[in-house]
């Protein structure tokens, strides 16, 4: 699974249109699918991005439910050097982290943080289901 999947980076407009537009998940969707796509071939594997998702969904808890807004979004901000410490171990998770970090950045800035986290994390739960379902040998090519 090597060619187009492999050098695809959602860009910041891209995570932008993403966060900000909660009115059609299409781009999300497209944009989900390739991103797992492109961690497959770059070999990150499913407890790798499930790892990350999963800290998403805590960090979704924190804001969403216990409404600790500033302790979500310092969490949200840790998790970008903690990824990072593992792109040694495994180099696929460089990409990863550029989308994390910019999406961290975007969500901080933007008017409707909430709302923009909210998308972040659906949309790395898109991530997380077509990684899941592409690494399933029937599906790779």
């Amino acid at each position: 699974m090597r060619g187009k999947e492999d050098a695809y980076t959602p860009d910041k407009e891209e995570l932008r249109q993403i966060l900000e537009d909660g009115k059609s998940g299409a781009l999300l969707v497209e944009s989900a699918e390739k991103l797992a796509k492109a961690l497959l071939a770059r070999n990150l594997r499913m407890n790798q991005v499930r790892n990350v998702f999963d800290e998403i969904k805590k960090i979704e808890n924190l804001w969403i439910w216990q409404g600790q807004e500033e302790v979500a979004l310092r969490r949200l901000r840790l998790l970008v050097p903690r990824i990072a410490s593992r792109v040694k171990r495994a180099p696929g998770a460089e990409l990863l982290l550029k989308v994390v970090d910019v999406s961290a950045n975007l969500i901080e800035g933007s008017a409707q943080r909430k709302e923009a986290f909210v998308r972040f994390a659906e949309y790395m739960e898109a991530v997380v289901a077509y990684h899941d379902f592409f690494s399933r040998s029937e599906f790779q090519e």
